[in-house]
């Protein structure tokens, strides 16, 4: 079983917030997750329907879509970032010009949670910095 854990308007879409599901073995990579997701339903075709700009992290790391997630405990699938700062001087990267994505209230705290989450993550893993979701 594959822990997922859906961020922001992927979990409002999705319609819940998280879910262990069995993948075939034809997943390899987050590509591979985020093309069998979209054949689950309706409300997986609709969140995932750009997955150029869906962000992942593999363990709480930040990976491209061509990174395998064999041995991966937990999958972070969230959409992209949405401007602004957060209110350290980090400038994240401008709202998506796609339709049905734009950005809310709501997401400014949470991607500057997510991003500090993962670095202090990856720092107390003896990883440095970690990779950081901020261009």
């Amino acid at each position: 079983m594959t822990r997922l854990v859906y961020f922001a308007w992927v979990r409002e879409r999705i319609g819940k917030g998280e879910e262990e599901i069995d993948l075939p073995s034809s997943v390899v990579t987050v590509a591979d997750l985020l093309n069998h997701l979209k054949t689950l339903g309706d409300e997986y075709q609709a969140a995932l329907q750009y997955p150029e700009v869906i962000r992942v992290a593999l363990d709480m790391e930040h990976v491209e879509h061509d990174e395998p997630i064999a041995g991966a405990r937990e999958i972070g699938i969230f959409p992209p970032m949405t401007g602004g700062d957060c209110g350290d001087g980090r400038a994240r990267s401008p709202p998506s010009a796609l339709p049905g994505i734009s950005p809310t209230g709501g997401q400014i705290g949470w991607e500057c949670r997510l991003a500090q989450t993962i670095n202090v993550s990856a720092r107390r893993n003896g990883k440095g910095a970690g990779r950081s979701f901020h261009s």
